[in-house]
């Protein structure tokens, strides 16, 4: 039997936990709950020899079912609780640095699922805007959501770019653009604003599916740019490769004081001498003033 994908197992909220050995391994897997056990409590099957267990294993010859539970998916998102607190969620949007909309209450709501799909909806429309007879009425660059219960941030926006790109081209269509070679205004037609449409919409189900591919443990992940980590070699030779001419400045610096003649025994007793007395001089002025 082929595996359940991951799509199909978080549509389940109950799955059969199998427990099994060969005479190289303990393998362990959970399963779709067969048909025959639709109806069984949550808890272990006692007679695990009337159901072929190992067909749903990597390999089913030589398996000794050891155990077989049906156990609650945590995972499962039918009917899953909506996280609530006290005093709710706020969503903040942004339209970045240089706008008069830099981190602006955008929405509330009681529950945490709410507040996630008013933030992604700020990203993609931003119709729901704070100030009234506000001219611009675009989406915003960003948008993060805040527990009220403790005034921290416990989230963001978490659509796709391509789905992002999507719904801001569908819900506001481009009619034009600035061709350079013509040096004028020039409108789409609507079998290519169609047609870019579709382009659009192609790439977002394509993003979709690279997605759902993902072992589960990535998707719980936020999306997010990690920090690549370099050695200090690697990190001086790149700084070295972006300032080539300070790099060649401070090389001729010290050329040129390898060339200097090296002070004197005398004079660098002098130079210390100052620089060990100078303090204890400067006193002895201001008290003889």
């Amino acid at each position: 039997m082929s595996k359940p994908s991951y799509k199909e197992l978080v549509k389940q909220p109950f799955l059969a936990r199998i427990t099994a050995d060969n005479t190289k391994e303990i393998v362990k897997a959970k399963i779709i709950v067969p048909e025959k056990y639709a109806d069984h409590p949550v808890g272990k099957i006692m007679n695990v020899e009337e159901y072929k267990w190992a067909d749903h294993l990597p390999r089913t010859d030589r398996y000794t079912i050891k155990k077989v539970e049906i156990v609650e998916n945590k995972k499962c998102e039918i009917n899953r609780p909506k996280k609530t607190n006290k005093h709710g969620y706020l969503v903040m949007a942004s339209e970045g640095s240089y706008s008069d909309y830099e981190n602006e209450p955008y929405g509330y709501s009681e529950t945490k699922e709410g507040a996630q799909k008013i933030a992604n909806e700020a990203v993609c429309y931003g119709t729901k805007r704070v100030v009234k007879d506000d001219d611009y009425k675009g989406p915003f660059d960003s948008a993060s959501i805040h527990d009220l219960d403790n005034m921290k941030k416990v989230g963001e926006n978490n659509m796709l770019w391509d789905e992002i790109f999507y719904y801001r081209q569908k819900s506001k269509p481009e009619r034009s653009y600035w061709d350079k070679e013509k040096r004028k205004v020039v409108y789409y037609t609507e079998a290519e604003i169609a047609e870019k449409l579709k382009e659009l919409y192609d790439k977002m189900i394509d993003a979709k599916k690279i997605r759902e591919e993902k072992p589960s443990e990535e998707k719980e992940k936020p999306e997010s740019n990690p920090k690549i980590k370099y050695t200090k070699e690697e990190r001086k030779k790149h700084w070295e490769e972006k300032h080539p001419k300070q790099i060649a400045k401070e090389k001729k610096t010290k050329e040129k004081k390898k060339k200097e003649p090296e002070p004197s025994a005398e004079e660098t007793t002098k130079t210390n001498w100052f620089h060990n007395n100078q303090k204890k001089d400067c006193e002895f002025l201001w008290k003889d003033e």
